[in-house]
């Protein structure tokens, strides 16, 4: 299936509670581990799991579920200057099926119907930059350890 031919998955999301945090850590661990431990030589799970703590909060997490089944995190953030993509964790078994691009063209859409830019910042090592690429996001800086992309209103969203 060509890129512009790419599924749209049908997905629903939910408010996360406190209840879901394990649940977050697991969806974390899965997706994340092997671009940590490429950025950073090497995966420690208490150094990672008291990060990943410290920084849940339901109030600003959805459950993405598709056909009944929690299958992934989403976060977005309204900012003063733009929308905030700060999350998009899928299961690995859900990955592949252009979940991942539907949620970010829905993210997308919403915030160009609002004439807001999105924001985000993915680890070098990640390769989720090639979706976010495609999906019309540029590189607009980076860190030593995460590139800074930026989709505008008026980009073509793919």
């Amino acid at each position: 299936m060509s890129r512009s031919e790419e599924r749209r998955v049908p997905f629903a999301l939910r408010p996360a509670t406190q209840d879901d945090e394990d649940f977050a850590w697991q969806i974390f661990k899965l997706t994340m581990q092997e671009s940590i431990a490429s950025m950073w030589g090497t995966w420690d799970d208490v150094r990672w799991n008291t990060f990943f703590r410290r920084h849940y909060d339901p109030s600003l997490t959805r459950i993405i579920v598709v056909d009944g089944r929690d299958v992934g995190i989403l976060r977005v953030e309204e900012r003063t200057t733009e929308v905030w993509l700060d999350t998009v964790e899928i299961a690995p078994e859900q990955q592949g099926r252009g979940l991942g691009s539907t949620i970010v063209r829905a993210v997308l859409a919403d915030a160009r119907s609002r004439n807001r830019p999105v924001g985000l910042q993915v680890n070098r090592a990640n390769r989720a930059r090639l979706l976010y690429e495609r999906l019309g996001f540029i590189e607009v800086g980076s860190t030593d350890t995460h590139h800074l992309m930026r989709a505008e209103p008026d980009a073509g969203c793919n």
